[in-house]
């Protein structure tokens, strides 16, 4: 760890520029107009600022022995409707009606400061209070409290949030506050919250960090408070679009029963806090949005400690997510994106980096347009989709080819101002590069860029190819009819008819198609899966045979390995009780192979086995009976779907799976499921909409090592463990 941020710990914590922010306090019940001695005076209608970060209650204050319902954060305003004791009644656009207590706003409130935890007991017969000089009491107890502010000759002894919860509300620990001449005993807390040397709960250590951490806190502050992290990295990104990429760095606190991540500013500020949790019990109910500087996410399993990589070189480029598109010997073409989308998708860009360096070599920009790009078939250069020009702020549709290596443009294609592109799509085939758009289809000759051939479509069309694998023929689907269009003369070569359109009464699931593809070694997809009307057909692409056929229903369907279809639905089960399957459809069988009770998704196969994320936890079964080869042990049945964006699948190696399970990167026994750590200096990202880079551009090895895109701006190159 850095000298920078490691401080010897003293009485008092290095100064704040914000000394009371982060603070939960107690709860109470209704507020009675009881008068404070010397109390600030706010009136109804007055706006009072907090000096103080302070509890809230939505409602009058009724979980006396529980935790307050949200914090107001030091600078948020709030417009008074009432004004009672020691309590305020008011209002702000975030939150709405709420109580809070009004010392928190008064200008005494500013003066706070933190000070390093102490264990606490109290005389006997001592008073707690809900803020000092306040005439709300409670009595104290034998039980040691722990210190962690002080003002004038007050401390304010934090209490932590106890269940159970009433209507599912979580609440946050909270402030009592007693004089110095109360205590009885004070023992000083010697090491840092989670240290590797600290003895405190991570339950305990976690109700510190909501008291006591707030944005802004400076990083020297927080290597007191928190002690050494086990590793520092890269941080998440900071910012969400269209706020342009920031990012900082991650300290990590890694315990078997949970990790903190907490992440600074390059100007070593506070901006985020994240734990990691067991699911399970009552520390499942949600947390408030409000204090975003929070982040909690629920596992199933075990916490396995970060594996530090063997890093051959690691890049961060321009923008929050990088995906590989395809690779020669000696450069490789990513796709950057900022992962909004709607209105909030402001950048993206196509670029090649170096393969040995990471060096960016050369990068098209196409702004809130959209890009995408596609090797040519030699490997020497890609040909770039853009829908938008930044520089001349103008929708631009031009589709160009430039050398992979230098970025020179070798030929530009634009439809002009007769073609409304809209929609509009690369495909690759053997020999051409096919052009689509709202108003038909150009075919271009992949080495000079002249065209082959154009057809117009007066209704609706839609072409099935993708930009990142090759195909025969060009699959152009309209009405009830599949064309099949030789690349090089637009000739129909065979069509696949009657199709039956979708029914706009069945509400149907999500799913994923594109095939899994070898970017290293691309070979072209004879036999796919794709939607046609209201069935998912495994289709022969070289003669239009049908293959199999499976029914379009509510559930979430992805294609697996050659031929199948994972899918996961609801049903009621004998208890009349809404239950999830998971089922596996063979194509060559024309059959389901097997169905199980449970939840099952981001799977890959590789010869008799299937390795998947199973109820929260990576698992291997039996491809042809779905018996379980292995399943991690889970600590408690999962909360959340942490680990099954639709489009992610396990990246299988000789020995071990590399398992996406929300932002980690799991590394996993093949033949056992031994859990062998977390790949450490990876964070992943799933932006919406960006499925088809997900599924195949995110993990990919080659002799060479391992090529890792992230989701903070990151692209790295990791060694291949395996050779």
């Amino acid at each position: 760890m850095s000298e920078t941020y490691l401080e010897t710990a003293n009485d008092s914590l290095p100064p704040f520029s914000n000394p009371a922010a982060g603070i939960a306090t107690l709860p109470l019940s209704s507020p009675e107009p009881i008068a404070s001695q010397g109390a600030a005076v706010f009136r109804a209608g007055e706006s009072v600022t907090l000096k103080a970060a302070a509890p809230v209650w939505f409602g009058n204050p009724d979980v006396l022995d529980k935790g307050a319902d949200d914090y107001g954060e030091v600078g948020d305003v709030y417009t008074v409707s009432e004004a009672s004791g020691d309590f305020l009644a008011a209002k702000s656009f975030e939150q709405g009606d709420v109580w809070l207590p009004a010392w928190y706003a008064s200008d005494e409130a500013r003066t706070a400061y933190y000070v390093h935890p102490s264990r606490i007991w109290l005389k006997s017969g001592s008073n707690m209070h809900i803020a000092p000089n306040s005439s709300r009491k409670l009595g104290g107890d034998d039980n040691a409290w722990f210190s962690v502010m002080r003002w004038n000759d007050w401390i304010g002894l934090m209490l932590e949030s106890r269940g159970p919860y009433p209507d599912e509300r979580r609440l946050y620990p909270y402030l009592l506050w007693v004089r110095d001449v109360d205590v009885q005993k004070e023992e000083k807390l010697q090491e840092g919250l989670m240290a590797a040397s600290s003895s405190l709960p991570t339950g305990t250590a976690k109700h510190f960090t909501e008291a006591m951490l707030y944005r802004g806190m400076e990083a020297a502050a927080a290597a007191v408070l928190l002690g050494e992290p086990d590793i520092i990295e890269p941080s998440e990104s900071l910012t969400s679009p269209p706020e342009p990429l920031r990012t900082g760095e991650s300290w990590r606190y890694e315990r078997p029963d949970g990790h903190l991540i907490a992440s600074f500013s390059k100007q070593g500020k506070l901006e985020r806090v994240r734990w990691l949790l067991p699911s399970g019990g009552e520390e499942d109910i949600g947390y408030s949005f409000y204090r975003d500087l929070f982040q909690y996410e629920r596992r199933a399993i075990a916490f396995p400690p970060s594996v530090r990589p063997k890093v051959k070189w690691s890049r961060q480029y321009d923008l929050n997510f990088n995906f590989l598109l395809g690779a020669n010997g000696n450069t490789l073409l990513l796709k950057g994106d900022d992962g909004g989308f709607s209105g909030m998708h402001n950048a993206s860009a196509i670029f090649a980096v170096d393969r040995e360096s990471g060096d960016k070599l050369w990068q098209i920009d196409a702004g809130f347009g959209g890009s995408d790009a596609l090797l040519s078939a030699s490997g020497d250069a890609a040909a770039v989709l853009t829908r938008y020009d930044p520089g001349r702020k103008e929708y631009v549709t031009r589709l160009r080819q430039v050398g992979l290596r230098d970025g020179k443009v070798k030929w530009v294609y634009e439809p002009g101002n007769d073609w409304n592109e809209e929609y509009s799509g690369i495909a690759g085939t053997k020999g051409a590069i096919v052009f689509y758009g709202n108003d038909g289809i150009t075919a271009i000759n992949d080495k000079d860029g002249t065209i082959l051939w154009q057809r117009r479509f007066s209704e609706t069309y839609e072409v099935l190819n993708g930009s990142r694998w090759r195909a025969p023929y060009v699959l152009a689907l309209q009405g009830r009819t599949l064309l099949a269009l030789n690349p090089m003369t637009g000739k129909t070569a065979w069509t696949f008819e009657d199709i039956e359109p979708a029914l706009r009464e069945i509400v149907y699931g999500s799913f994923v198609l594109e095939p899994e593809i070898d970017l290293f070694r691309p070979s072209p997809i004879r036999r796919k899966w794709l939607l046609l009307g209201r069935d998912f057909v495994w289709l022969d692409l070289q003669s239009g045979k049908e293959l199999s056929r499976y029914p379009m229903q509510d559930e979430r369907v992805t294609a697996i390995g050659d031929g199948y279809l994972l899918i996961e639905r609801q049903s009621a089960g004998p208890d009349n009780e809404n239950r999830t399957y998971t089922e596996l459809y063979d194509g060559s069988a024309g059959r389901k192979l097997w169905s199980l009770e449970g939840k099952g998704g981001s799977a890959a196969i590789e010869g008799n086995r299937i390795y998947l994320i199973w109820n929260g936890a990576p698992a291997s079964l039996r491809l042809s009976d779905g018996k379980p080869v292995w399943r991690m042990p889970i600590r408690s049945e999962p909360v959340q779907d942490i680990g099954y964006p639709l489009a992610a699948r396990p990246f299988v190696l000789k020995d071990t799976v590399l398992f996406p399970y929300g932002s980690d990167l799991l590394q996993v026994g093949k033949s056992d499921g031994a859990f062998k750590g977390r790949v450490g200096m990876t964070i992943l990202g799933y932006p919406d909409l960006r499925e088809n880079e997900q599924r195949n551009g995110m993990i990919n090895a080659d002799r060479g090592g391992l090529y890792i895109g992230g989701g903070n701006g990151y692209f790295m190159r990791l060694e291949n463990p395996e050779g």
